[in-house]
């Protein structure tokens, strides 16, 4: 149940990360509603959140593994260690197929679908789908959630 409350709260984030880079900023560096420096600030905002709630989760889940874990197999020497590794790559592939979804599926992201200058909108669609195949294909090259987030950083500024 944890684990399927953290994809859901990372996947909103990630909605909230399209919709900021969906923000024309590829020929203004300013948002639709807010100037450049606001835009940001708050794309540091939500990538500081994707930090720190991965972290609090990793941190309590680790907790509460040493505190309630009762199957043989969760005290095996480096299980721990290999199914949060699993996890993490996991995660990392599932928001990656949040953000392909909301280019190509049924949930179209509307701050994407609303950019009226056809050329801008295609940019942006293109530098989402990107970012979500690079992380889609390198996941396991990620050693923490920072390097993630480190990795977004430098595409979307």
């Amino acid at each position: 149940m944890f684990v399927i409350l953290l994809k859901v709260r990372l996947s909103s984030l990630a909605k909230r990360l399209i919709r900021e880079m969906s923000d024309e900023v590829l020929s203004t560096g300013q948002g639709k509603d807010y100037p450049a420096d606001k835009t940001k600030n708050y794309r540091l905002y939500i990538l500081k959140t994707i930090n720190d709630i991965y972290t609090i989760f990793e941190t309590r889940f680790i907790q509460n593994w040493e505190k309630d874990c009762s199957d043989v197999t969760g005290n095996v020497s480096g299980y721990r260690q290999f199914y949060m590794r699993n996890l993490f790559v996991d995660m990392i592939g599932f928001a990656s197929t949040v953000m392909v979804r909301r280019m190509h599926g049924l949930a179209h992201n509307v701050d994407v679908d609303e950019i009226e200058d056809l050329d801008v909108r295609k940019d942006v669609q293109i530098l989402i789908l990107e970012l979500a195949e690079e992380l889609m294909m390198n996941r396991e090259k990620f050693a923490d959630i920072q390097e993630v987030t480190g990795f977004v950083k430098d595409k979307i500024f």
